[in-house]
């Protein structure tokens, strides 16, 4: 079982990729049910490499690479969008979204 931690968020409500203790605000790790649509293809080097994706409210998220190509090769995605539940997940000094399952009925 790996240690709870808090996630890092700006002024305006979106997820940080990374924080170093700058974070206007943290939210400790929890589980959430939303539509996201993925708005943002990957950047940066190596393991930070992410997907931007937005929930119904208009707040953006990260999802790292390797865990966009698990949800997107495993879940019909329509129109860019996935319904299910999520979470968060650390790598390091990084956070991303992290797909759980599909719900009920989608």
């Amino acid at each position: 079982m790996t240690a709870p931690f808090a996630i890092p968020f700006d002024k305006e409500g979106n997820m940080m990729k990374r924080s170093w203790g700058q974070a206007p605000s943290t939210k400790e790790n929890y589980e959430f049910s939303e539509t996201m649509t993925i708005v943002g293809y990957p950047q940066g080097k190596y393991g930070t490499s992410q997907f931007t994706l937005r929930d119904s409210q208009g707040k953006t998220y990260c999802m790292f690479m390797r865990y966009a190509f698990d949800m997107i090769s495993k879940n019909t995605i329509a129109k860019g969008q996935l319904s299910g539940t999520w979470t968060f997940m650390r790598n390091g000094a990084y956070y991303g979204l992290k797909f759980i399952r599909t719900n009920q009925g989608d």
